[in-house]
């Protein structure tokens, strides 16, 4: 048997002979049709796995300790569902591994995690790190970073008048540690949620193994920080981030993102609508200055607590560079529709 099956095989049986121990088996199943048409190709129709949120399985659990310590673990896959294959091929818990302890000092964890530009920054978004190209990645940097990091460690501090800190320090970013070709990762974040107002700060360093040997190297830096308030049936979503030295390049140019959106609610589902731009990323990926901007609607309509449908669309300039036409800039359009079950 497939020692990827087997494992997770042996993940779900625990849930039977261990519940009592506080285990959960959990997951999101997101499964659509898409349409996408690039400037200057043929336009494409497809069955699309993890449009509205990534579809994914886990496992989390807990467990109460003396002196009033809990230990914490969690294991998720990442699956792409139109073909019922594992995300990344070269791990089955792609998405996150790791285990820890919490108590009153707050809460210290090792293993691989998702670093704040990813985690606690996506909550700005109305479409967070999710829906295709109005996800936060085709403007925001935290992908040079990587929205997830190997052998970590991170601190998250009590939550004191709303406000939350942490700190996560990777000793290499991916793959086993080696003794001189470690992309080494420091994250951090802030954030307050203590009433219709929410607001978080991230910012993260890579460090460049190869910088020291290599002239016009440089640690890639992000800012990221973004706010939400609350109306009831309205909220109202802003952010701004900047990148420095993309590709650990020191001539690259800084990149300048931001975001301004809506959530709704309507008819008995939400609303959401965003608008993104950002600076000079396409001058340092693809040497073609203009910038990547657009615009981008969906509407979830909750059929129950766990069933929801959705419809998506949205219209991108300048995010693809034309297949017919090499370093013209070109426009995007995709829509899509599906179902996400939840469990």
């Amino acid at each position: 048997m497939n020692k990827r099956v087997l494992t997770c095989l042996i993940a779900v049986g625990c849930i039977n002979t261990a519940s009592g121990q506080g285990l959960t088996l959990y997951g999101i199943l997101d499964g659509g049709v898409g349409y996408t048409r690039l400037e200057g190709s043929p336009s494409d129709v497809t069955i699309d796995s993890g449009t509205s949120n990534d579809s994914r399985i886990g496992l989390r659990g807990s467990e109460t300790l003396s002196g009033g310590l809990k230990a914490n673990f969690r294991l998720e896959s990442g699956i792409d569902l139109d073909v019922g294959t594992p995300t990344d091929g070269d791990r089955f818990y792609n998405r996150a591994a790791w285990v820890g302890l919490e108590g009153g000092f707050g809460e210290l964890r090792l293993g691989r995690q998702a670093i704040f530009g990813y985690d606690w920054f996506s909550d700005v978004s109305p479409f967070g790190t999710d829906y295709k190209q109005a996800s936060l990645a085709t403007v925001f940097g935290y992908d040079e970073i990587g929205s997830r990091i190997d052998n970590a460690i991170f601190y998250f501090s009590p939550t004191y008048g709303g406000f939350e800190a942490g700190i996560g320090y990777s000793f290499n970013d991916e793959g086993p540690e080696s003794t001189d070709e470690d992309n080494e990762v420091l994250t951090l974040g802030l954030r307050y949620g203590g009433g219709p107002a929410t607001a978080v700060v991230t910012y993260e360093i890579r460090r460049d193994a190869d910088q020291d040997a290599a002239p016009g190297r440089a640690d890639i830096k992000n800012l990221s920080l973004g706010a939400t308030y609350d109306f009831s049936s309205v909220k109202l979503h802003a952010a701004y981030g900047r990148l420095k030295h993309r590709g650990f390049s020191r001539a690259s140019e800084t990149e300048k993102s931001w975001l301004v959106g809506a959530s709704v609610t309507l008819g008995g589902g939400e609303l959401l609508a965003g608008y993104q731009r950002v600076v000079n990323r396409n001058l340092n990926e693809n040497g073609v200055d203009g910038a990547r901007h657009g615009y981008a609607l969906a509407y979830e309509y909750e059929l129950s607590k766990r069933t929801s449908l959705y419809v998506y669309g949205s219209r991108f300039r300048g995010a693809d560079v034309r297949e017919d036409d090499e370093g013209r800039l070109a426009k995007r359009l995709e829509f899509g529709s599906g179902v996400r079950f939840t469990f």
